[in-house]
């Protein structure tokens, strides 16, 4: 059995590739990369045996610690505008009253989408309400009648089934490399780790989903 955490963009993705790989696996995911690796760090007993990050700093950080080993970027993640009233422009930007985003202290994708929105000249900070994760930015731009969310687009297409989406051009902000780490090398987390970063198979469904 192998213990497999993994960022919160990867919901409804990670899945596809566990089965397809046919190695006994739980997958935990929880509400940002933070948590994971604060719980690793502090752990004596390390409670996962991989680990896929939204970003390389956090998978990076393992390994200079010792925790993790075998770092691979494993996706690249692409931003998008989301709406549940209708299919958003970049014109919706400038006009829009209250925006969700991921929170850029926590989420690799709020730190994209901040330099984004500096880049396009349509940062207006009073706008913005964080959550720390794309299932908390939803429920912001839901609840709280936000006019628009920030969201990953691999989030987006595999969990909301929705047209109402408009991806961002990736010139303006920086790519969002996600990468993994083994944690415990058990002849199972290596042979599943090897899956999802090296097969066809897993490069098809990232694809796929936009990743």
């Amino acid at each position: 059995m192998v213990n497999l955490a993994c960022a919160p963009n990867l919901e409804g993705i990670i899945d596809k590739i566990t089965v397809a790989a046919n190695i006994p696996t739980i997958v935990t995911i929880g509400e940002n990369c933070l948590v994971y690796q604060r719980s690793l760090i502090s752990s004596a007993e390390k409670p996962y045996d991989i680990f896929l990050a939204a970003d390389i700093e956090s998978a990076k950080e393992l390994v200079d610690l010792g925790i993790g080993s075998d770092l691979r970027i494993y996706a690249r993640g692409r931003l998008c505008l989301f709406a549940f009233d209708k299919k958003p422009s970049l014109e919706d930007i400038e006009k829009a009253h209250l925006i969700a985003i991921p929170d850029p202290s926590v989420a690799p994708y709020g730190r994209a989408t901040y330099e984004f929105l500096k880049n396009t000249n349509l940062l207006d900070e009073h706008k913005l309400i964080f959550g720390r994760n794309p299932k908390e930015v939803l429920k912001i731009h839901k609840d709280r009648k936000t006019d628009l969310a920030f969201l990953p687009l691999s989030f987006v297409l595999a969990n909301l089934k929705s047209e109402n989406y408009f991806e961002l051009d990736i010139s303006y902000y920086k790519p969002i490399e996600q990468a993994g780490v083994i944690v415990n090398r058990t002849n199972e987390a290596i042979l599943l780790f090897d899956f999802i970063t090296n097969s066809e198979f897993a490069k098809n469904i990232f694809k796929e989903y936009g990743l």
